[in-house]
């Protein structure tokens, strides 16, 4: 008996893995175009060398037969000691039923916070990021230098077009990583603190402006005039407070950059101080910048165009790229295809927990069907009986419910720490991190409950409406 039921268990895993199989093969393209995974890439050789895959298939046969086995066992226990006397229900929620469904209510209702915290932290990311990863924001990355010696004129040129809303450079990319940090001089620093460094960006005059960075005292950068005595410096907040003065402190201090190379700087005074704003990732804590004006530094350009008429404005920019710098190709990408780059891994996740999740309240509602129907047939003489002695619908629907809402509760009992647990693991990648609420825990036991009872409801209704008579003759 043992032997064949695992035998059975063991073909009908098997039967399911190369189902699966077959169906991956069909979604490999969809799953390198959408998530940007590759599945397979040798084709079914690389299944050979996935030994999980192997083992989780034999635990699997071995746990599904297992199960009956045991349910029996523990039913001919009950039956000689006269447990089997006990009140109706205390059998099914030792049966396999109870346990695959307490088992599938645990990953849907996992799979639902996890989704509800990972798009919970994709939008701090989105709204966090430096121009807020906008559609009509462009991006010319790494320029070398005779592209840099160009950049006042196809400024220039560029925005004689009224489509071209804004242009600005800086020294770095958004969403890359700021690695370049200078010590300062400046008389007005404490002894204690002139061996800080503070990690530099050069800027076009309108870089504030363009990205919408708030000035917290003193002034913006003027254009840029290479005839000008002195330099302007803006620091933001935490590069304030690592030289250990206040925003209003700072303002018209002595300050100078020590340059590796004599005479790049000449020194100046701090003009202003900026808000703290995400240059790189949220996976990194906020660097204190220093921000200065030296053309000769800007290796990134950005273009701000009309969103409604964007192929206009690129074509545009092409043709005064190609005027300027005919040698070298027109190339450009999306600030927010940065962004997504940056963070590929976890808007992936983002996408597939989504998927799991609906993919996984699809299972249970079937599940429920199935699970109801068996019951409700075990159930047909007591649900005559029931209604003959006055037992409404609602009642009939409560004692049909009654155990499945047992189940969901333990489920939920056991789904939310470990997904706590699980959830605060994948954010410890993340320097901020979205706070985690009581609501998603609530708003994802509400989704998966009401699904869940809907699909029972609907499928408990007719017998619960049925013919008492007819149900007790049918027994």
């Amino acid at each position: 008996m043992a032997a064949q039921s695992l035998a059975e268990s063991g073909i009908y895993v098997l039967l399911a893995f190369v189902l699966a199989i077959i169906v991956l093969d069909f979604v490999r393209t969809s799953a390198v175009s959408v998530f940007g995974l590759s599945l397979m890439p040798n084709g079914y050789g690389d299944l050979v060398s996935i030994w999980p895959v192997i083992i989780a298939v034999l635990i699997i046969s071995v746990l599904s037969g297992s199960l009956p086995l045991i349910q029996n066992i523990i039913r001919g226990q009950m039956s000689m000691t006269g447990l089997n006397e006990f009140p109706h229900g205390i059998i099914p929620k030792l049966s396999t039923y109870g346990i695959l469904m307490i088992v599938q209510f645990c990953l849907a209702i996992g799979l639902m916070i996890t989704s509800i915290i990972i798009y919970q932290q994709k939008e701090l990311i989105t709204s966090a990021s430096i121009g807020k990863m906008s559609l009509d924001i462009l991006v010319f990355k790494k320029q070398n230098w005779e592209i840099r010696g160009k950049y006042q004129a196809i400024r220039e040129k560029a925005l004689q077009n009224p489509l071209i809303k804004s242009f600005t450079a800086t020294i770095e990319e958004p969403a890359g990583e700021t690695v370049d940090a200078w010590s300062v001089e400046s008389p007005a620093i404490d002894e204690n603190r002139k061996d800080r460094q503070l990690y530099i960006l050069s800027v076009e005059d309108n870089f504030l402006d363009f990205f919408g960075i708030q000035l917290l005292s003193g002034r913006n950068f003027t254009p840029f005039n290479p005839a000008r005595k002195g330099e302007d410096y803006i620091l933001n907040e935490a590069a304030v407070k690592k030289l250990g003065w206040t925003a209003e402190q700072a303002i018209g201090k002595p300050f100078k950059l020590k340059f590796p190379v004599p005479g790049m700087f000449t020194g100046g005074t701090v003009v202003g101080i900026v808000r703290d704003f995400n240059f790189t990732t949220l996976k990194q804590e906020i660097k204190p910048y220093v921000l200065f004006q030296k053309p000769d530094f800007y290796q990134c350009f950005m273009v701000k165009v009309n969103p409604a008429q964007k192929n206009e404005a690129i074509s545009y920019l092409k043709s005064v790229w190609e005027k300027e710098l005919p040698e070298y190709p027109f190339q450009i990408e999306y600030i927010n295809d940065l962004y997504n780059s940056a963070y590929r891994k976890e808007f992936t996740q983002a996408k597939l927990t989504t998927i799991f999740s609906i993919l996984a309240i699809v299972i249970i509602c079937l599940g429920l069907y199935s699970v109801t129907s068996v019951l409700i047939a075990r159930r047909t003489k007591e649900i005559g009986i029931r209604k003959v002695t006055g037992a409404g619908i609602s009642n009939i629907l409560f004692m049909l419910s009654s155990e499945f809402i047992i189940w969901f509760a333990i489920a939920f009992i056991i789904a939310c720490p470990l997904t706590l647990l699980a959830m605060n693991k994948w954010m410890e990648s993340f320097v901020y991190k979205t706070e985690l609420k009581w609501w998603f825990f609530v708003a994802a036991g509400i989704v998966v409950l009401s699904v869940s009872l809907l699909t029972l409801i609907l499928k408990s209704l007719r017998a619960a409406k049925r013919n008492p008579v007819e149900a007790l003759r049918d027994e």
